[in-house]
C-alpha cells in the first residue's frame, strides 16, 4: 500500500509504504526498496503524511517519527562478497560432516566451504541457511535463488529472511545458484551442486536390467509369434496334404493293383523292369500318404496303440532281413549288435516298426557305397530321470554318411523341416518321416534324439523305450500274443536294375550325353531311355559330373538341380566359366516349378537350358 508519493529532481519517484520506502527509477522503472536498519525510522509509514521541501528534501511520517532525507544523499553500495551457506536441514535433521544419507555422507567438508551435497532419494526435501556475514544491514538483504536445470527464473526470500528450501525433488544432479540483493545491487552468484541418488530400481544397473528384460521379452514374443506362425503354416500344409491324400489314395490303389497283376504275367524282361519301376514309385507315393494320415491321426489324438510284449532281438532281425537286399544292391554293409540277456519289451508292433523302418531308410539313403549301417540294441538306466525311463531299452541306428549339421540337430524332428545344408539330395523328402518317428516314440513313452558319431564320420539316431509295463494303462495293453510276422510299414522295396542291354536296332550316332542325378532310379531310367539314340555317361553327383564333363566333353549335359557335393546351379556356373566346356548346352531337371527358380536358372548364364 502506497502511503505517500514524491518525485525528485531526477525524475525518480519515492514512495512510502507499509513496508519501508521504495524508489522507482524514472528511466529504467527499476524498484529499489529501503527497510529499517538503513537509518530509517521503522518500516510502517502513515498514509498522507509526506511533503517535499524547496531544497528537494523529502519528509515521510511514520509511527516512530519523521524520516527526512535528500535523494542525492542516498548512495548505492555495491556488494562484492558471495553468500555463504551456514546451515542445512534434511527432513527436519540438521546436517554436519557426520550426517549420512543413504549410507553416504551428505557433505565431505564443512558446509561453509562445501561445493556439493549428496542425498538419497528419500531425503529429497531440504533447506539451506545463507548469510553475507555482515550483520549491520541484515534486515534489508534478501536472497535470490534458482536451480539451473529448472530455468532462468529467480525466486526470492523476504528481506531479512535467509532460509531457502526445496521439497520432493526427483532424483538427478542439480546446480543451486544463489545471490544476495540490497538496494538494487546483487552479489556474485554462489553455486552449490546437489546430487539426489535414484532408488535401486531406477539406478543405471537396474535400467540396464530393464532394457535387457524388455529386449528378452520382445525376442520371446517374436519367437512365440514365429512359432505360432510356423505351426499355422504347418497345419495348413498338413490339412492341404491330407485333403489331397484322400483324393489320391483311391486312384493310386487302382494303379498299384493292376501293376501287380501285370508283373505276374509279364514275360519280357524290359516290360518287367518298367513295371517294377512303376510299382516302386507308386508305393513311395502311397507310403507318403499313409505317413501324412498317421501324423494327422496323432495330432487329433485318434492314434490308439496296443502294446504287446515282444522279443526285440527277433523283431529287429526280421526287419533287417527285409533291408538286406537293398543294402547289398547299394554296396552297404548292414550290421547288428545285441547285448546279452535282452529282456522282452512292450511296444505296439504295428506302429513301432514304422520308427525303425524310417530310421533305416534314412541311414541307407545317406550312406555312400562301401559304407556301413549298424543297428545296436542294449539296456541302460538313468537313476536321475523322471518318469518311466529310469530303466530303458536303447536302439541306435548308426551310419557312415556325412553326418548332421550341429546347428540343425534340434530342428531335425520338426514337421516339414528340411536341412539347408549337409544332407542335400533329390530324395530329400518332405520332412514328415522323422516327425512321425518322434510322435510314435512319444506315444510309446520313450524319447528319440540324433547326434553325430564321435568315432567316425556319420550320424546316430537313438530311441529309448521304458522297460516293463507299469507305465501303461490297462486299455493300452493288447489281449493275447502279437502276430509273428512283421508288417514293415513304410518299407518300399527298391526296384532291381540290370545293366543296359543292347537292343536289336540303334540309331548310328556318335553324340554323347552326360546324365547327372543322385537318384539312382531316375538316373538309370534316363540312361536306358537315352541310350537308344545316344552314347550315355552317368554321374551320381555334381562333382563327379563336372569331372566327367572335363574328361569326355559331352555334346549335351542333362543334370538334376538338387544334388550333394555340387548342385546343378554351381555345375552350370563351372561349365560356363571353363573355355573347354562353355559351349556345351545344359538341361537342368527340377521338380520345383516356381517362377523364382526358373528365373534363377535363366539368369545364371542365359544359355541353352
Amino acid at each position: 500500500m502506497i502511503c505517500g508519493l514524491v518525485k525528485d529532481g531526477h525524475g525518480d519517484l519515492w514512495c512510502s509504504t507499509m513496508r519501508g520506502i521504495s524508489r522507482i527509477d524514472g528511466h529504467t522503472k527499476e524498484v529499489v526498496n529501503y527497510y529499517a536498519g538503513d537509518d530509517w525510522q521503522g518500516n510502517v509509514y502513515l498514509e498522507g503524511r509526506y511533503t517535499q521541501a524547496t531544497d528537494g528534501s523529502i519528509y515521510f511520517g511514520s509511527g516512530k517519527g519523521i524520516v527526512c532525507f535528500h535523494p542525492d544523499s542516498i548512495r548505492k553500495v555495491r556488494m562484492e562478497r558471495t553468500p555463504v551457506i551456514t546451515g542445512m536441514q534434511v527432513n527436519g535433521r540438521l546436517v554436519n560432516r557426520q550426517t549420512l544419507s543413504g549410507k553416504h555422507p551428505v557433505v565431505s567438508e564443512d558446509l561453509v566451504r562445501a561445493t556439493g551435497v549428496h542425498l538419497s532419494y528419500s531425503d529429497n526435501s531440504f533447506a539451506f541457511w545463507v548469510s553475507m556475514m555482515d550483520y549491520q544491514n541484515a534486515e534489508s538483504i534478501f536472497y535470490e535463488y534458482r536451480l539451473e536445470e529448472f530455468g532462468d527464473t529467480w525466486s526470492r526470500t523476504l528481506p531479512g529472511e535467509s532460509r531457502i528450501q526445496y521439497h520432493h525433488l526427483p532424483p538427478g544432479d542439480y546446480t543451486l545458484l544463489l545471490r544476495a540483493c540490497e538496494n538494487g545491487f546483487c552479489s556474485p552468484v554462489r553455486a552449490m551442486k546437489v546430487h539426489i541418488a535414484p532408488p535401486w530400481y531406477f539406478s543405471p544397473f537396474a535400467r540396464i536390467l530393464y532394457t535387457l528384460f524388455i529386449i528378452g521379452a520382445c525376442c520371446l514374443w517374436y519367437i512365440a509369434v514365429q512359432r505360432k506362425r510356423r505351426e499355422e503354416v504347418g497345419e495348413m500344409k498338413l490339412r492341404f496334404f491330407i485333403n489331397i491324400a484322400h483324393e489320391i489314395r483311391s486312384p493310386l490303389t487302382l494303379i498299384v493293383s493292376p501293376v501287380e497283376d501285370l508283373l505276374k504275367k509279364a514275360s519280357d524282361a524290359e516290360m518287367h523292369k518298367s513295371l517294377l519301376l512303376i510299382r516302386y514309385n507308386a508305393n513311395r507315393i502311397l507310403e507318403l500318404l499313409n505317413q501324412l494320415l498317421d501324423v494327422r491321426r496323432i495330432d487329433k489324438g485318434q492314434m490308439r496303440l496296443h502294446f504287446a510284449e515282444i522279443d526285440i532281438r527277433h523283431f529287429v532281425n526280421e526287419l533287417l532281413d527285409a533291408f538286406s537286399g537293398q543294402a547289398r544292391q547299394q554296396g552297404i554293409t548292414l550290421q547288428v549288435e545285441f547285448a546279452d540277456d535282452l529282456p522282452l519289451v512292450w511296444v505296439d508292433p504295428d506302429n513301432f516298426d514304422k520308427v525303425l523302418v524310417n530310421l533305416l531308410m534314412n541311414a541307407l539313403k545317406y550312406t555312400p557305397q562301401s559304407g556301413t549301417v549298424c543297428v545296436s540294441v542294449k539296456t541302460g538306466s538313468a537313476p536321475d530321470a523322471a518318469g518311466p525311463l529310469r530303466d530303458y531299452l536303447e536302439i541306435a541306428v548308426e551310419d557312415t554318411g556325412k553326418g548332421l549339421n550341429e546347428r540343425e540337430l534340434k530342428k531335425i524332428f520338426e514337421r516339414f523341416y528340411q536341412s539347408e545344408s549337409g544332407r542335400v539330395s533329390a530324395r530329400q523328402g518332405f520332412g514328415i518321416g522323422l516327425n512321425l518317428c518322434q510322435a510314435l516314440v512319444k506315444l510309446h513313452y520313450g524319447v528319440i534324439f540324433a547326434e553325430n558319431r564321435k568315432d567316425v564320420q556319420g550320424s546316430r539316431f537313438v530311441v529309448r523305450l521304458p522297460l516293463g509295463n507299469k507305465h501303461l494303462k490297462k486299455e493300452e495293453m493288447a489281449d493275447g500274443k502279437p502276430e509273428e510276422h512283421l508288417s514293415l510299414h513304410g518299407r518300399v522295396e527298391e526296384p532291381a536294375y540290370f545293366p543296359v542291354q543292347e537292343k536289336g536296332k540303334r540309331n548310328p550316332t556318335h553324340y554323347r550325353v552326360l546324365v547327372i542325378d543322385d537318384d539312382e532310379a531316375l538316373r538309370n531310367f534316363l540312361q536306358e531311355s537315352l541310350s537308344v539314340h545316344y552314347r550315355v555317361d552317368v554321374a551320381a553327383d555334381g562333382m563327379e559330373g563336372w569331372q566327367k564333363a572335363l574328361a569326355t566333353l559331352p555334346d549335351v549335359v542333362v543334370s538334376d538341380v538338387m544334388m550333394p557335393e555340387m548342385d546343378g546351379f554351381q555345375l552350370l556356373k563351372e561349365l560356363k566359366k571353363n573355355p573347354n566346356t562353355n559351349h556345351i548346352p545344359v538341361v537342368l531337371l527340377t521338380s520345383k516349378t516356381e517362377l523364382a527358380v526358373v528365373w534363377k536358372v535363366w539368369n545364371k548364364e542365359r544359355t541353352d537350358i
